[in-house]
């Protein structure tokens, strides 16, 4: 009777897991992709606005305004324009302003302009000449 009833509730058990554990696996994948990550290679010049809801890796350079989720300049790029998203790292150059709520300025970042941010690191030997002012409910304080 135990041997009977065991095995029907450890298989009854293990099927709606089994489901579960699929359709996560089949809800995670669509929010992963949902995130896409573009990039902007070193060899590469952008002339105007670059927009995206995922994240932009920028090596190259780029002569307009910058509009993600999350925007990282790796290696020397150089950046003439504005940006805006959630978390910016800087390491390279960048001209104009930046609206984010976490800004980060590397070592060997060269940040020429106005930062608009809830959250600020600056890293030594990183370079600004600009103001920063606080960053409220998504828009830059008045």
């Amino acid at each position: 009777m135990f041997g009977k009833t065991n095995p029907s509730k450890a298989t009854q058990e293990k099927t709606p897991e089994t489901n579960q554990g699929t359709a996560q696996s089949s809800e995670a994948a669509p929010r992963d992709a949902a995130i896409q990550h573009s990039a902007v290679s070193v060899d590469t010049t952008v002339s105007g606005d670059i927009a995206s809801k995922g994240d932009i890796t920028i090596e190259g350079t780029v002569e307009g305004n910058i509009k993600c989720r999350c925007l990282t300049l790796s290696g020397a790029p150089v950046i003439n324009g504005s940006a805006e998203a959630e978390t910016v790292v800087v390491a390279g150059t960048f001209n104009g302003d930046i609206r984010a709520k976490k800004v980060v300025l590397a070592k060997n970042a060269k940040m020429r302009g106005d930062i608009f941010k809830e959250t600020l690191e600056i890293h030594p030997g990183a370079e600004f000449e600009g103001k920063a002012a606080p960053f409220t409910d998504g828009k830059p304080a008045q």
